[in-house]
């Protein structure tokens, strides 16, 4: 799929975008999906090769009157710098879920970027528990199953 085929499900009235294996998705692109009034949900899960730090920036600047984005997934983060991070805690207020994977620690996010945002604690969490680059906010701890326990029975059932 190229810009044309994006320009022509912009046009569209979806609430939710999964896009997969959509290697030629661009800056404009992304741009376009911002511009979309009631698209409230995106994923997108591949190896984004034309997509720059602008392209990023644009998906998190929507235009005033659009709805906040409720959830973003993103599965190549390259790309991202904090920014990005910075406009999705002032600007979109009902996020909900956000989970980028595959950014770069060392050129675009250092600790210092996640400072005052709600994001900090996601930032942190993961930089320190897992060994894959991945921010997922929020914080989604492994919690412990409740063991299986199985009251006593008595398979008794007459009287004594």
């Amino acid at each position: 799929m190229n810009d044309e085929g994006f320009l022509n499900i912009s046009k569209t009235k979806i609430t939710e975008l999964i896009l997969v294996k959509t290697p030629k998705i661009s800056d404009e692109a992304l741009s376009m999906m911002s511009l979309m009034p009631t698209l409230i949900k995106f994923n997108i899960r591949d190896r984004l090769p034309n997509v720059t730090q602008k392209g990023w920036i644009n998906l998190a600047k929507r235009p005033v009157g659009n709805p906040s984005w409720q959830v973003i997934t993103i599965d190549d983060g390259r790309q991202i710098n904090p920014e990005f991070f910075k406009i999705l805690d002032h600007s979109h207020h009902n996020l909900e879920t956000l989970r980028i994977r595959g950014f770069s620690y060392d050129n675009l996010l250092k600790d210092d970027s996640f400072d005052n945002l709600k994001f900090k604690e996601a930032w942190v969490y993961y930089k320190n528990h897992s060994q894959n680059p991945i921010i997922h906010w929020p914080i989604k701890y492994n919690a412990k199953r409740p063991s299986n326990v199985r009251e006593a029975y008595d398979g008794y059932e007459g009287s004594y």
